[in-house]
This record gives C-alpha cells, structure tokens and sequence, in this order.
C-alpha cells in the first residue's frame, strides 16, 4: 500500500480527533455539564447497538469481499439481518415514546427518544455504508465518513449557538441526528452502485457461514468493551474520585496510540484479507508484524523515557501522571499489535476462538483489578488494563499459530511481556526509582534499535521512497 493511501485513510481518525478538540471546549461554554453527561450516555448507546445489532456480520463482509463475487448479495446478506432486529427493536421501545429517553437520559421526554433513535438508525447504516469505500480501499471517502457527522455536528451546533439564546440537551441532539442521518442518506447514495446492483442471492449455505463467523465476535465485543471500561468501574467502587480523574487524565494522553490503533486497524484487515485471497504466503503477514513489533518495543521505550515531560504541562497535583502513562500505552500498542499477529483467526475463520481469548483476558481484567485498584488506585487500574491486554495478545498469538500457521514468536513475546511489565511495574514504583526505571527505558530503546535495525531501516527506506515517488517532478 502507497504512503499516499495510508495518509488519505489517516485523515479521517486524525481529522475526528481535532475537530473534538474543538467540539468538547465549544459545549462546554455553552451548554450544562449534565447535558454533556447525557450526550456521553448516547455515545455509550450508539455504540452498544453497533455492537449488537451489527450481528458480528460487518465483520463477516470484511472478510468474505475478496473471496465472494457476489458482493452486493454479499454486502446485502450482512446489512439486513441486523437492519430488521434494529427496526423491531426500537419499533417496540417506541409503543412507549418516552422509553430510550429514560434509559439514556434520565428524562422523560418523546422528543429525545425520536432523536436518540435517529441517532442509532443513521449510525448503524453509516457504519454499513462505509464498509463498502473501506474495502474498496478508498481511503478519502473512507475518512469523509469518519470526519463529515464531526463537521456536520459542529456545524448545526454552531447554528443554535448563534440563533438562540438558550441551549439545551434538545438541540444537542438536533445536532447529532442531522449529522448522523445526513451521512448515512449521503454515503448510502454514493454506494448505490454496489448495493443497489441485482445478482445472484447468496446459497442459504453462505448465509449461514456469515453467522458462523459473525456471531460470535459480539460477544467478543462485548468483552472487549467490558475489559477498556473496568477500570474506571473498579475506580469508581474501590477508590476515589481523585483517583479516577487522575487515571482520566493519564489515560488520555493515549489518545494518539488509539488514534494510530483505529489508522492500522481500518487499513490491515482489508489488505490481509487481499493479500491471502490472492495467495500470498504467511511469510509476508509476519514480516509486516516483525515490523510493527518494533514499532511498539520503540514507543514503549521512548514513552517511558520521555515521561517526564508530563510534569510539566500538567498541574502539581497531576504528578503521579507522568507514572502511570506508560500503562495505559499497553492496550492500544499491544491491541494494534495482535491484529497482525492473530490475523490466521480470520483468515481461517475461527471467530469462537478469538471469543475464547477475549473472555479469558476479561476475567484476568477483573482479578488483577481487584487486586490492585484498592491498594494503588490509578496505578492499579492501568496495570490491571495492561496486564488483560498482555493476556489478550498472548492468547490470540498462540490461538492463531495453531489453528493456522505457526509463526516464531518467542522473541515477540519475550520483548512485549518485558516492555509490559516494565510499564506495571513503572506505574506502582516508578516514583521511588525514578533514575533506575530511566536507565532501564534507556536499555530496552538500545536494545530495540540493536534487535531491529533491519527491520526500521527497511520502514525508513519505504517512506523515502513514497516521498520521493510522490514529490512533484
């Protein structure tokens, strides 16, 4: 893949991610802070019905496109079945019209549930619609459907700011539906072409391999969800509110890894899913995850080593913050990580398995929390989330060698098991051996650049190379 097409696909997780940087100071001028809670409660209900109602087969089309002719029965098969269970469902909360307002807001209003419903709706087809560009590999129009609901909602949002004087979680929700709607009307029509197209239906057969594969990645979703939302649980029940904001704060200087996570996932699937569809051999899988085990090993190293820098951007009573960054580091690098090496769990279909490991690794989550969130609060929620998901890359590691093809991976484990108990053990003690943890950070980067400098020499090069390709002559 181009470095132009990577860079068109980054636009839009790194466009979200600044035009939020606008959208949360502009309402929080202008409208209450509990209305900001309640639209968090309407994120939290998008979410889970993406995750439910999409059946797991979003997933499933991802990974039969290369592999089905028939792409727009294909794309049909997965859209509908979770279409109809989403219309029924809000079709009967609706016979009483106040009832999704209840749940989320906590107000008993059927304004608020026809617009949180919109919401949904428009969310669902959105995320569908856009499957369609992603696998194509477009990656502008990929990123257009990530950015526009931003845009779209800031732009209706900066409407009721300037024409009323009053502002209310009513308009708030105004903002989302027409964003959320006005997208997926917009995306659906561009994307006519391909599911509009009359073929051959899929066999009752394929049908039935799409719910194989597809149901039970929502329950591995649900764990997932369950495991990077424990710990602000566990803080909330076992320690402070201190504690919780202290965490907030250093989990949110993990923002860029997660944007960087959401870029390679939405690029990795589709091109590994191509690549074995058109017989390339696993060795090159492995190559490209050999080279992203180096990536991580890097920014563990460097993230431990620069740390220090948090002390001042942030207030004195943040200081322990600069400890426990590193931590919340682990679950976007080692998740993005086992992407590539778990990808033979897709590829040979074995979603039960990829449900096991994430159930195994939700329930160490849990242990570990309670273990360490009563005695080192914030410290201890981020090392109990990066320990679940040291858990999570092993097992799919391991589940993906033997189901499909056996890949070396005793130094990847070795060096991702270190690089994470280091960052725990940084986050609980670092303040008591503050000059030995540096030494140690030092050690691992040298370590890293010594092991891998075939592999970020090759990186280096590559990027070289798409400048220069790319530069105008």
């Amino acid at each position: 893949m181009s470095l132009r097409r990577v860079v068109e696909f980054s636009i839009g997780p790194i466009g979200s991610a600044a035009v939020s940087l606008l959208t949360v100071p502009a309402i929080a001028w202008y409208f209450p802070t509990e209305d900001l809670g309640r639209v968090a409660m309407l994120q939290v209900g998008i979410s889970f019905c993406l995750l439910l109602f999409s059946l797991g087969l979003d997933q499933a089309y991802v990974r039969e496109f290369h592999e089905e002719p028939y792409r727009s029965s294909l794309f049909k098969a997965c859209l509908l079945p979770g279409l109809t269970l989403l219309l029924a469902g809000l079709a009967m909360v609706l016979i009483r019209p106040d009832t999704i307002s209840r749940w989320l807001f906590d107000h008993a209003d059927t304004r608020l549930s026809l617009l949180a419903a919109v919401c949904i709706l428009g969310a669902f087809l959105g995320r569908f619609f856009s499957l369609i560009l992603r696998m194509q590999e477009k990656g502008l129009a990929f990123s257009l459907s990530q950015l526009l609901p931003k845009i779209g909602f800031l732009a209706v949002l900066s409407i009721w700011v300037l024409v009323t004087p009053a502002h209310d979680l009513f308009q708030l929700l105004v903002a989302h539906a027409s964003a959320l709607a006005g997208v997926g009307v917009l995306f659906g029509w561009n994307t006519r072409g391909e599911w509009l197209r009359r073929v051959n239906t899929l066999t009752w057969q394929r049908r039935r391999q799409l719910f194989i594969f597809g149901l039970p990645l929502v329950f591995s979703g649900i764990a997932f969800w369950a495991m990077t939302s424990m710990d602000r649980i566990f803080l909330r029940n076992f320690s402070t509110f201190e504690q919780l904001g202290l965490y907030s704060v250093s989990n949110s200087f993990a923002g860029a890894a997660i944007v960087l996570q959401s870029i390679f996932s939405t690029l990795w699937a589709p091109v590994a899913y191509r690549w074995h569809a058109e017989g390339a051999e696993p060795a090159l899988l492995h190559r490209v995850s050999n080279r992203l085990l180096a990536v991580v090993i890097v920014l563990f190293a460097l993230s431990g080593l620069l740390s220090w820098l948090v002390a001042y951007i942030l207030p004195p009573h943040y200081h322990a913050a600069q400890f426990i960054l590193v931590a919340c580091l682990g679950y976007p690098l080692l998740y993005t990580l086992s992407e590539t090496t778990s990808v033979g769990l897709g590829i040979a279909r074995k979603s039960t398995h990829a449900l096991l490991a994430s159930a195994a690794a939700l329930i160490v989550n849990v242990l570990v929390n309670l273990w360490l969130v009563p005695r080192y609060g914030a410290a201890g929620a981020a090392s109990a989330t990066a320990l679940s998901f040291l858990c999570l890359f092993v097992l799919r590691t391991e589940l993906s060698s033997r189901l499909w093809v056996a890949m070396p991976r005793a130094r990847t484990y070795a060096l991702t098991g270190i690089s994470t108990l280091l960052a725990v053990a940084y986050a609980l003690e670092g303040q008591n051996y503050v000059w030995l943890f540096a030494a140690l950070w030092l050690a691992l980067l040298l370590a890293a650049i010594t092991m891998f400098r075939n592999e970020l020499q090759v990186m280096i090069t590559w990027v070289q190379q798409q400048r220069t390709r790319s530069a105008p002559t």
